[in-house]
């Protein structure tokens, strides 16, 4: 960013151009003619750095300054007392000038009892599209200090969109953080659709308890009166701005854009920084794993007495494609927008879900369902002696594939709230044991259904969570992709769970298998509370329809309708009777 740019849009200027105000008002009085030629070029330069520097004063303090400058610069009208005015309407500059000053201290923020922030943002936030992969601010905040953070921006956000979607998302964080308003003047838009917008944006987010900070806009020249909007309102609802001078200070380091306004990856570094330094007085102490507020009754406790992973999670390491060595695959958790490498990460999901999640009872417990408008959920398990034993990621899509349930599957490592179904694809409505090809699915809630009869048809939505995957941009990519003797179809579905590498039987089976399908519909997916990126794509494969996500570290791109995606996979399903 241009250093003079820089100057003006912080506000700067705004005080060079106070200096320089005073100063020609005290030249003015001087008898020596080349202080009065000074005071006189004080005077222009003065003007014009006050009309370029867009600080949003009160219309008090624009009448103070105005007639302070006349005051001044016509002293010597006063005869006797020209001395006293001169005087005067310097120390009313001065004034104006330490009023404006204050906009330049940076908030401090009283001490609150829990580690979570909630963060509404426009691009500078949330990125500039679905191409920017990059780490955001707010998830490198979460991961490097351990906070809980509920992430609400958007690109393209305005004052407006973002109180609309809050009326669907409650926030439940003590601390509010409010980057937003660029789009609301740089796209056009009108003050009266800025202050309305931002208007019911705090009146949604500002509560008793609650502390709120915003960014205070950098206007450029002739936007003051948005400026003058968002410190009204920030005075009116007791929310403490951020000068604008912090902002400007990231956007305008090097390499930290772009375009000079969207954030690079060292961009997002630099922000998660500054921001730390606003938050890091008011957080309590980081501390091991602890009660989630809100579980109604329940008490959760991370892992076993041995401090192991929690029972029940699944897909630290698998067994792929026949093979007979293990292979380290992403997480599952990573398939859906959660990075989780360890015991600590995976402690600090449950704190930050905890609280967000819903409950369902069950007969040998509670699932406690955490969901976002993303797809993405969270299904954690507390067991009846209120010990949280399980935790199982999930995806809600419109797959639909319909299976006559056969049996149900136990495993020796299934908390009481687990367990998967053996069933038939596309089952054939006269044998009993037919249709496209037998597999085998966890059921994310299997608890519930314990008491239904079997052999049933039903309809199913899977998640297919990708272990190993290759993404063809056509059929034709696919087709010439086989070049060995064994070609697999463009729809075809192997149920690598029900065997062993010598093609044996496998007991009990795995809920995995080797499918190839078409792309329908597929999307760059932003994880609601973490901000990081998934892929997901609606495949077409034989016998029904998969919603498959994917870690975008497993692809070199995503998925494109109209092509073909294969691979290997982790399936759970939710039936639908």
């Amino acid at each position: 960013m241009n250093w003079v740019v820089f100057q003006i849009a912080s506000g700067r200027v705004f005080f060079v151009a106070v200096a320089l105000l005073v100063a020609a008002v005290g030249l003015r009085s001087s008898a020596t003619p080349r202080l009065r030629r000074g005071g006189t070029w004080c005077l222009l330069i003065g003007l014009i750095s006050l009309s370029v520097s867009a600080a949003p004063l009160p219309i008090w303090a624009s009448a103070v300054m105005l007639l302070s400058i006349a005051a001044g610069w016509g002293a010597s009208r006063f005869g006797a007392n020209a001395a006293t005015a001169t005087v005067a309407s310097a120390l009313a500059l001065l004034g104006v000038g330490l009023h404006e000053a204050r906009s330049q201290i940076m908030p401090v923020l009283t001490a609150v009892h829990d580690r979570q922030i909630a963060v509404i943002g426009d691009s500078i936030t949330a990125g500039h599209g679905e191409s920017d992969l990059t780490r955001k601010w707010p998830a490198i905040l979460r991961d490097r200090h351990g906070l809980a953070v509920e992430d609400f921006s958007k690109a393209g956000a305005t004052a407006g969109s973002a109180a609309k979607q809050l009326e669907q998302v409650p926030i439940d964080a003590p601390i509010v953080i409010v980057e937003i308003g660029g789009n609301d003047f740089l796209g056009g838009g009108s003050v009266e659709d800025f202050q309305a917008g931002l208007e019911a944006l705090l009146r949604a987010v500002c509560k008793p308890g609650r502390q709120v900070v915003m960014f205070e806009l950098p206007i450029p020249p002739l936007y003051e009166r948005f400026g003058r909007v968002q410190r009204d309102l920030a005075s009116r609802h007791g929310v403490a701005l951020i000068p604008k001078r912090i902002l400007l200070s990231v956007i305008e380091a090097a390499d930290a854009t772009v375009d000079s306004l969207h954030l690079t990856q060292q961009g997002h570094d630099e922000m998660a920084d500054v921001v730390w330094t606003l938050l890091a007085p008011a957080m309590p102490e980081a501390s091991g794993p602890a009660r989630a507020r809100g579980w109604n009754r329940r008490r959760g406790r991370v892992g076993s007495p041995r401090g192991e992973a929690p029972v029940g999670f699944r897909g630290w390491v698998s067994t792929l494609g026949g093979k007979d060595r293990l292979h380290i695959m992403s997480s599952h958790l990573s398939s859906i927008g959660f990075p989780v490498n360890d015991q600590a990460d995976l402690s600090a999901l449950v704190g930050r879900i905890g609280p967000l999640a819903t409950s369902i009872e069950a007969d040998h417990g509670v699932y406690w369902r955490w969901s976002s408008e993303c797809g993405a959920e969270m299904w954690l398990q507390t067991n009846n002696d209120d010990e949280l034993v399980g935790m199982t990621p999930f995806f809600a899509g419109g797959g639909r594939i319909r299976v006559r349930l056969t049996a149900r599957v136990a495993r020796p490592d299934d908390t009481p709230l687990e367990g998967a179904f053996h069933g038939w694809a596309d089952p054939d409505e006269g044998d009993m044991d037919s249709g496209a090809y037998p597999f085998v699915f966890d059921a994310i809630d299997s608890d519930r259904y314990a008491s239904v009869a079997l052999p049933q048809i039903v309809d199913v939505q899977i998640a297919a969570f990708a272990h190993e995957i290759s993404v063809h941009s056509s059929l034709e990519a696919y087709n010439e992709s086989q070049t060995g003797e064994l070609k697999f179809a463009s729809r075809s579905f192997i149920p690598s769970g029900l065997f062993k590498p010598d093609g044996e039987s496998a007991g009990p089976p795995t809920s995995t298998a080797i499918f190839t399908g078409h792309v329908v519909a597929t999307e760059v997916k932003k994880n609601s509370l973490s901000g990081e990126p998934y892929y997901w794509a609606l495949v077409d494969t034989l016998g029904g329809s998969f919603d498959v996500v994917i870690d975008p570290e497993l692809c070199e791109a995503p998925p494109v309708i109209g092509g073909v995606l294969s691979g290997s996979f982790w399936l759970c399903g939710r039936c639908i009777f």
